[in-house]
C-alpha cells in the first residue's frame, strides 16, 4: 500500500509535479516516479519542461512564434548593413545576397532602395574603390575592369568617371612594371619574348596599343 508515496516522493526528487505520480490506486510509475498510464500534460509531455533522469515523457517544447513581415523585412534590412559597413558593395552583390536568402523580388528592392538611400550603397563610389583596388593591388588594365564592372551591373558612364581617376601615366607604368616583372621577359628568342608579353598584356586588360608603347619603352632603355 506504500505504491503512491513511493511514487510521490519519487517524482518530487525529480523536481516533477506529483500529478504525474496521482495518489489514489497505485499506478505503474517509470523510474522519476510518473504515472505512465495517464497523459500528464495537454500535448503529452511533462510538465517540467525539460528532461530529466528517469522521465519517459517526451519534453515539452514551446512552439517558436512566426515573424511578421515587417520583422522579416528589418532583418534582412539590418543584415545587409552590416555587410555595406564591413567593405564596398554594389546593387548586385546586394540582390544576390538576398535572393540566396529567398527574400522575394518586390522586398528585394525595396531593401535596395532603403541602402542607397542611406548611403549604404552608391555605385559611382563603388566603383571608383573597385577600379583603384583592381588597378593598384592586382595591376589589371582598364578593360578588364570595365569588363567586370559592366557584370555587375554598373552605368557606363559610372565607369568611364571610376577609370579616368586612375590616370593614364599610373596606368602605364604599372604596366611596365608587370611586363618586366612576367617570366616570359627573360626569353631569348625576342619573337616568341613579344608575343608571350602581348598575350599577358592582353589577359590583363590593357589595351594593344598600350603593351606595344611600353614594349617599345622597355627595349629603347636597354631592358
Amino acid at each position: 500500500m506504500d505504491r503512491p508515496d513511493v511514487a510521490m516522493r519519487a517524482a518530487i526528487a525529480h523536481g516533477c509535479r506529483n500529478e504525474h505520480a496521482g495518489t489514489r490506486a497505485p499506478a505503474p510509475t517509470d523510474f522519476a516516479g510518473h504515472d505512465i498510464g495517464r497523459r500528464p500534460g495537454g500535448n503529452g509531455a511533462c510538465f517540467q519542461g525539460r528532461g530529466h533522469p528517469g522521465c519517459l515523457w517526451p519534453v515539452e517544447r514551446k512552439k517558436k512564434r512566426k515573424m511578421t513581415e515587417q520583422e522579416t523585412y528589418n532583418k534582412h534590412l539590418a543584415r545587409m548593413q552590416a555587410l555595406c559597413s564591413r567593405s564596398e558593395k554594389c546593387r548586385a552583390d546586394i540582390r544576390l545576397k538576398l535572393e540566396q536568402a529567398g527574400v522575394s523580388p518586390a522586398e528585394t528592392e525595396a531593401i535596395l532602395n532603403a541602402l542607397e538611400k542611406e548611403r549604404f550603397l552608391d555605385q559611382e563610389r563603388y566603383a571608383t574603390a573597385y577600379a583603384r583596388d583592381k588597378s593598384n593591388l592586382q595591376g589589371w588594365g582598364p578593360r578588364k575592369i570595365y569588363n567586370m564592372l559592366r557584370i555587375k551591373e554598373i552605368p557606363e558612364e559610372v565607369i568611364e568617371k571610376a577609370l579616368s581617376g586612375l590616370g593614364e601615366e599610373q596606368i602605364r607604368q604599372r604596366l611596365t612594371e608587370a611586363l618586366k616583372k612576367h617570366r616570359s621577359f627573360r626569353e631569348k628568342d625576342p619573337r616568341k619574348r613579344y608575343a608571350a608579353l602581348v598575350r599577358f598584356g592582353l589577359g590583363r586588360g590593357y589595351s594593344y596599343s598600350q603593351i606595344v608603347e611600353c614594349l617599345t619603352k622597355i627595349n629603347n632603355q636597354g631592358h
